[in-house]
């Protein structure tokens, strides 16, 4: 009995230290009955979903030795950085309104759980969504929003119109419409969901080089297999693994969805700023009072 015990305790102990890293547990175990996943079956969802928190929500997640993520800030760790956050959202025929809903479901989620909060002197958001030429919209700028509960709603509010993938287009109008507006001292990025290869009259690799040439940081989701990966790849900023991601189809993007909110606050115990009540960020909100 005592053998079987301490064989017990020994197991318990492995699959702990398995899933704990450096001031972050990270959970190991995907939850379970989400969108008909058998019990004991890795999904890749939940490996892409881990993945978005680990590579983008945690690039901007603050550190105890000042600076947030792989961008610093001078005002040490209880500073609130500067960050303009443009989504750049593919509505594209083949998408259709059912799966275009999952994109928008995706980029509330991450407003949501966005650690930097959102204000005029932290994170602001701006939209843009694309098709075809003349169905290249900029839903709305960094100004029009001053809280979470407002840019998502502005978000909800985006509709599917379908059409071609004039990416190029897309950001085209992100480099010469919301960055020109751009404060000089934000962290500026762009996040890209799109379903299929780029076409139009634009380069899309010439169109993502220039932004990234004035200090645009990109990333981009890649759903289906009819995604172009190696322009994917030339379109993100480096290193490409930390930068995009795939989901296989838009239904794995809605499993991916709804493990997104599981993982993200396991990975900061259970506060959006911080890993509260001890670990690697130690005393929870580094960001009291300031309201999202």
């Amino acid at each position: 009995m005592k053998m079987f015990v301490a064989s017990f305790l020994l197991v318990l102990l492995v699959n702990f230290c398995h899933g704990f890293t450096f001031g972050r547990t990270i959970p190991r175990i995907q939850p379970i009955g989400i969108g008909g996943v058998r019990p004991g079956e890795r999904d890749s969802a939940f490996d892409t979903a881990e993945k978005i928190d680990t590579s983008f929500l945690g690039n901007f997640r603050p550190s105890p030795f000042g600076g947030h993520g792989s961008f610093g800030t001078a005002g040490g760790p209880d500073s609130i950085p500067k960050v303009d956050l443009l989504y750049v959202i593919d509505k594209s025929g083949s998408i259709g309104t059912t799966d275009f809903q999952k994109s928008i479901d995706l980029v509330v989620q991450l407003i949501e759980l966005f650690p930097v909060p959102i204000s005029s002197d932290g994170t602001r958001i701006a939209a843009i969504s694309y098709s075809s030429r003349d169905k290249v919209d900029l839903e709305f700028e960094f100004d029009d929003c001053d809280s979470s509960t407002t840019c998502k709603g502005l978000v909800q509010a985006i509709d599917f119109e379908s059409g071609s993938t004039y990416t190029g287009r897309g950001l085209e109008l992100a480099r010469t419409g919301p960055f020109t507006g751009a404060r000089t001292d934000a962290h500026k990025v762009l996040f890209l969901i799109t379903d299929g290869r780029s076409n139009g009259d634009l380069n899309v690799v010439d169109e993502a080089n220039a932004l990234k040439n004035n200090g645009v940081e990109i990333y981009a989701l890649g759903v289906t297999d009819n995604i172009n990966r190696h322009e994917l790849k030339q379109i993100v900023s480096t290193p490409v693994t930390d930068h995009l991601f795939y989901f296989d189809s838009f239904s794995a993007m809605g499993r991916g969805v709804a493990y997104l909110d599981g993982i993200f606050r396991a990975s900061t115990g259970g506060n959006p700023w911080g890993n509260a009540g001890g670990g690697f960020f130690g005393t929870g909100n580094l960001f009291r009072g300031v309201s999202s």
